[in-house]
């Protein structure tokens, strides 16, 4: 580039912003105000465009004490019950999330149908791959829509914490999964590839369908 009679050789990193670069700029210079969580998406998207690279997972909120966990209630839908059984703080070292656990009963009784848990936290890895809820169905349960209605019964747990949206994973293949998201109100918005160095990936699985509930 050529200017004031000085010949000056820009590359294209020069011209590359940086995570704190792009966030001045974002809500300093246009004033868009962009919440945490979207500029983490916009970090992933952009990476699906120009390629994978070596770098950590951008944590946006970080490890809960259990002082900072709510108290949820009574949590009952006609004849399910969501029963707390603990509160876990996260590890960020290994990308486990602070998470309310709690297993599913019919009203009043002590016979567990199966489980939920609500994670608590918007790491990339929470919003790109494992998703805030993950929940089973025992078998001979499974045709009440209990897998759901859960889900239903954790979102004001959620709004609480500032999940603004929620995301629910599930693989591709997994058609009762899907279809308990959109019952639980979700949408489908994409399908990404896992990364190889994913506990999922290892064990297997190849892609998540990301499904979005805002509340």
């Amino acid at each position: 580039m050529r200017g004031w009679g000085q010949l000056t050789e820009i590359r294209d990193h020069d011209l590359r912003f940086t995570a704190k670069k792009a966030d001045q700029f974002l809500n300093q210079v246009m004033e868009l105000e962009m919440s945490a969580l979207v500029q983490s998406y916009l970090e992933s998207a952009a990476q699906h465009l120009i390629g994978p690279q070596k770098r950590p997972n951008r944590v946006i909120r970080q490890d809960m004490k259990p002082s900072e966990f709510y108290d949820p209630g009574r949590l009952i839908d006609n004849d399910l019950e969501l029963v707390l059984v603990e509160k876990v703080p996260g590890d960020p070292a290994i990308n486990y999330a602070p998470a309310y656990k709690f297993k599913m009963t019919p009203v009043g009784q002590d016979e567990e149908i199966g489980r939920i848990q609500l994670r608590v936290e918007n790491t990339n890895h929470i919003v790109m791959y494992a998703g805030h809820i993950g929940y089973s169905v025992r078998p001979e349960h499974r045709g009440h829509r209990y897998a759901a209605r859960a889900c239903r019964l954790l979102l004001t747990l959620a709004r609480r914490h500032g999940l603004k949206p929620l995301w629910i994973t599930c693989s591709p293949d997994n058609v009762a999964s899907r279809k308990t998201c959109e019952l639980a109100g979700a949408r489908l918005v994409e399908i990404v590839d896992l990364p190889e160095d994913t506990d999922m990936y290892r064990k297997g699985e190849r892609q998540k369908c990301r499904y979005r509930i805002d509340i």
